[in-house]
C-alpha cells in the first residue's frame, strides 16, 4: 500500500527521524518492518530499528475506550429534549433483543454490508433482533456520499418491507447526532454492538509532519 503514495521512500525515511512511531496492531507494525526491510534493507530487533543517525523504537498502541470515562457519561444529566429523544428510541426495543452500530455516515464503515447481513439473519430468525443504526451525516455536499446515504436508505426500506410488521420494524435509522451521554445509555441498553468497517486500501492519505 505504501507504494501507492507518492515519494514513498522519503516518507518512511521521514519517519524514521523520530525516536518512537506508534501502530494500532501488530500486523501494522509487522508492514512496516517489511516495508524497510524492502526498501533499504533495515531488520528491527525487539521492536527497535537502528540506522546511521540513531535508533527508532517501534510500538503498539491499540485503541481502546476509557471505563472510568464512560461511566461519567452514564452519571451525566440528559437535558430534557435529549432524555425525551433517547427514552423514545427506547421504547421501540422494550423486551426485545437489540443491536446498536454507531457510525460516521462513511462508505469505509460498511454500514450497507452490515444492513445486508441483518437481511441475511432474519431471513433465516425472523423477528429475532432489531438494529439501531446511528449515522451523523459525513461531508454531506459531497455527490458520493450523498448516493452512498440514499443507497444505505434505500437497503434500509427494503428490510423494513420485507421483515417487519405494522408493530414491528428491524431498523430503526438515525441520521441526526447524539451526544456522548445519550449514546452511552444506548449502549448500555443495547445487547449488541456492531462494527464492521471495511478496509480503506489505497484511497488513505498519508500525511507527514514536517
Amino acid at each position: 500500500m505504501i507504494e501507492c503514495v507518492p515519494n514513498h521512500r522519503e516518507l518512511m525515511k521521514s519517519m524514521l527521524k523520530y525516536d518512537l512511531l506508534g501502530f494500532q496492531t501488530n500486523r501494522d507494525l509487522n508492514n512496516f518492518l517489511a516495508c524497510l526491510r524492502t526498501h533499504f534493507a533495515l531488520e528491527g530487533k525487539d521492536g527497535i530499528v537502528t540506522k546511521e543517525r540513531g535508533q527508532t523504537r517501534l510500538q503498539k498502541f491499540p485503541i481502546g475506550i476509557d471505563p472510568e470515562q464512560f461511566a461519567e457519561y452514564l452519571a451525566q444529566d440528559l437535558s430534557p429534549a435529549e432524555q425525551e429523544k433517547v427514552s423514545s428510541l427506547l421504547q421501540n426495543f422494550q423486551g426485545a433483543k437489540f443491536a446498536i452500530g454507531v457510525d460516521r455516515l462513511d462508505y469505509t464503515k460498511g454500514i450497507d454490508k452490515r444492513v445486508e447481513a441483518f437481511n441475511q439473519l432474519l431471513t433465516k430468525e425472523p423477528q429475532s433482533i432489531s438494529l439501531l443504526q446511528i449515522d451523523p451525516s459525513s461531508r454531506a455536499d459531497v455527490e458520493e456520499y450523498q448516493k452512498y446515504r440514499d443507497d444505505v436508505q434505500t437497503a434500509i426500506n427494503q428490510v423494513n418491507t420485507e421483515h417487519g410488521t405494522d408493530e414491528w420494524s428491524p431498523i430503526h435509522y438515525k441520521n441526526d447526532s447524539f451526544s456522548q451521554a445519550a449514546l452511552a445509555r444506548l449502549y448500555r441498553a443495547a445487547h449488541v454492538g456492531v462494527v464492521t468497517p471495511e478496509r480503506e486500501q489505497c484511497s488513505q492519505r498519508v500525511v507527514p509532519y514536517p
